[in-house]
């Protein structure tokens, strides 16, 4: 297993532990929500690691790719933080309120994942024609930190 999967894993263990306890099958709902981030975060990495800008922008298969499994990502990080609030006992509202309401993610992180969801959202919805050099330069960027690993 990679550093990078070790640290998505093992953040997301640190999540838990943070957490009230939990049954068994809560539990397995999110390690199956981490297994969809280590394996799309796996995926990109391999898709885009020797592409360059005028690369990405000419292969419409993986940069289509790329995009949903992105969105796939960040998605399973939206539904962690929604579980998380339920199993906390906050009432989960939209994404960006969930994140603000969980007080053990640190404010880095917070804004890193209001980040990810901002262009997940401009990515599914096509906001203002999405200009694609912009989506795999913030891509790029968020598979080095590993935006949804708690790096």
């Amino acid at each position: 297993m990679s550093c990078e999967l070790r640290k998505v894993r093992a953040s997301a263990f640190i999540l838990c532990s943070k957490m009230k306890p939990m049954k068994v099958e809560r539990i397995k709902r999110y390690k199956d929500k981490i297994n969809v981030i280590m394996r799309r975060s796996e995926n990109i990495s391999e898709w885009i690691r020797e592409y360059g800008e005028e690369d990405f922008l000419r292969d419409e298969k993986t940069k289509l790719a790329t995009y949903k499994a992105f969105q796939e990502i960040v998605e399973s990080c939206m539904d962690i933080i929604a579980m998380a609030c339920k199993d906390e006992e906050i009432v989960p509202r939209d994404d960006y309120m969930n994140i603000e309401r969980l007080e053990f993610i640190d404010e880095n992180m917070k804004k890193a994942l209001m980040e990810a969801n901002g262009l997940r959202n401009r990515l599914v919805h096509r906001y203002n024609q999405t200009d694609d050099l912009i989506a795999f330069v913030s891509i790029k960027v968020a598979e080095d930190r590993r935006i949804c690993g708690c790096d």
